[in-house]
């Protein structure tokens, strides 16, 4: 007579057991803007990949001169976002430049980065303009709609380490008339530290005949606070 095994009832327990987990840490308390994206001065090194070629870019996060809770985010000659820790808790996007292109982006109101409390599975939607002057000077205003979706934690990797992090994707839609911009980002920010990875999709329509897709992506190699340099 043969012994029932325990092996297949076991794996059972441990899978859901697991999957318990899971969900646990998925609908954690939510996490606090502050903790997800300390804003504090700092240096970071990134690997930056531009339409799959691969380049090595600086970035620093360093308080605005002369406004309060207001700081400059820039990544080398690519982008420079003016972030704004509002009273409410949530940072925001007050314009955006991006030297390399030659442009620069003013949302009104400022555009949402991360609510003041990131809980997993909650999705924000907003609407507001957006005011795009190129370097010719010109100016061309449109309608943003902008929308943030908080996601579960993720693994993602850095300078060899793997971390916890939240996922974090934001869709928008810029209509600018006969042009009209389609962006997608998946964002990961590792509690404490801040944004390790981000991957961008962005699709520009002319008169929805012609159509150009572009995607870029940045991961950071390493952090220097102003704690440990």
């Amino acid at each position: 007579m043969r012994t029932p095994t325990i092996a297949a009832p076991l794996i059972l327990a441990l899978t859901a057991l697991a999957s318990t987990l899971l969900a646990q840490e998925q609908s954690a308390n939510p996490l606090p803007a502050e903790r997800l994206m300390p804003l504090e001065q700092r240096h970071m090194s990134y690997r930056l990949t531009l339409n799959d070629e691969d380049q090595q870019a600086n970035a620093t996060l360093a308080p605005h001169p002369s406004r309060e809770n207001t700081w400059w985010l820039r990544v080398g000659s690519h982008r420079h976002s003016l972030l704004k820790r509002t009273e409410a808790g949530r940072i925001v996007v007050l314009r955006q430049k991006l030297p390399d292109r030659g442009m620069t982006l003013t949302y009104d109101p400022p555009m949402l980065l991360l609510p003041a409390e990131c809980k997993p599975g909650e999705t924000i939607e907003t609407t507001g303009s957006i005011r795009l002057e190129d370097r010719e000077g010109d100016v061309h205003e449109g309608e943003l709609t902008h929308t943030v979706k908080v996601h579960g934690r993720v693994n993602t990797q850095i300078d060899g380490e793997t971390h916890r992090a939240i996922h974090v994707e934001t869709v928008d839609r810029v209509d600018l008339g006969i042009v009209e911009i389609h962006i997608t980002a998946h964002t990961h920010y590792v509690p404490g530290l801040g944004r390790a990875y981000q991957k961008m999709t962005t699709t520009r329509q002319t008169l929805k005949l012609f159509s150009e897709t572009t995607t870029e992506s940045f991961r950071v190699r390493q952090w220097r606070t102003a704690k440990n340099q």
